[in-house]
């Protein structure tokens, strides 16, 4: 357990170490495309929850397209880590900036417990 705690923590420092790349005079500057699709869609979700964003003029612009590949799962546990830490952080952007490193380091813990099951406890660290 410390060991795999050790290596949450090791993941998760190395992902939130460039954290302050992303934050420019106090605004958010999201990496690629599809993070502002989502910041899109969870802030709709937020507003209008449990419905979904239906339809997204961004996408396929200018005519825009059905929006029924977003709306998914990671939105909706985006939207409830934000209600959960948007009182601590502050805004949707700062929360969904931390969130994708909280969640990549977390894929830890299942990792080793699938590789537990094929390997001994050392290889599976590894």
């Amino acid at each position: 357990v410390p060991v795999l705690l050790g290596i949450f923590a090791f993941m998760l420092w190395t992902r939130l170490r460039s954290y302050g790349n992303f934050i420019q005079n106090g605004e958010v500057y999201f990496r690629g495309n599809d993070a502002w699709y989502h910041l899109r869609t969870t802030s709709y979700l937020l507003e209008n929850y449990p419905s979904t964003l239906p339809y997204d003029v961004w996408t396929g612009f200018p005519v825009g397209t059905n929006a029924g590949q977003f709306g998914t799962l990671w939105d909706h546990i985006m939207a409830v880590g934000i209600w959960i830490a948007r009182p601590i952080m502050g805004s949707t952007e700062e929360v969904m900036l931390v969130m994708s490193p909280i969640i990549g380091a977390l894929v830890a813990v299942p990792t080793y417990f699938i590789a537990r099951r094929f390997v001994d406890r050392v290889p599976a660290l590894v």
